[in-house]
């Protein structure tokens, strides 16, 4: 199952009433970190406007047929989607490199008081 693709699945459900917040909430916390691993994903832009929405609606300043109503506008805007990068997931089956790798004795360096500048200088 890939959260990114299955949380579109959970958007169209919830438009056509097949889910209630509830269940949406239910499904969609405890994949947050998927999410968070790339915002600018379309995926991710989704599950931002479902965390909105739940806290819009749970503070009084939104109710749920409003939240229903972006929701199917954002899946009318998005018909096309832009997934998170390979490198930017959190499960992947392949390399990544994430850094410069220094192969051999680590340099050591000495520092001296009295080599050190003042500050400002």
């Amino acid at each position: 199952m890939d959260p990114a693709l299955d949380i579109f699945k959970v958007a169209h459900r919830y438009r056509e009433g097949d889910l209630t917040l509830d269940d949406v909430q239910e499904w969609l916390v405890p994949r947050l970190g998927v999410f968070l691993a790339d915002a600018r994903s379309t995926a991710s832009r989704l599950a931002g406007l479902f965390e909105l929405g739940f806290a819009d609606i749970s503070a009084g300043e939104a109710v749920e047929d409003e939240l229903r109503e972006l929701v199917k506008e954002f899946l009318r805007e998005n018909e096309t989607i832009q997934l998170a990068g390979a490198e930017l997931t959190t499960t992947s089956n392949s390399a990544v490199a994430i850094g410069t790798l220094f192969i051999g004795k680590p340099v050591q360096f000495e520092f001296k008081p009295s080599q050190l500048s003042p500050a400002g200088r």
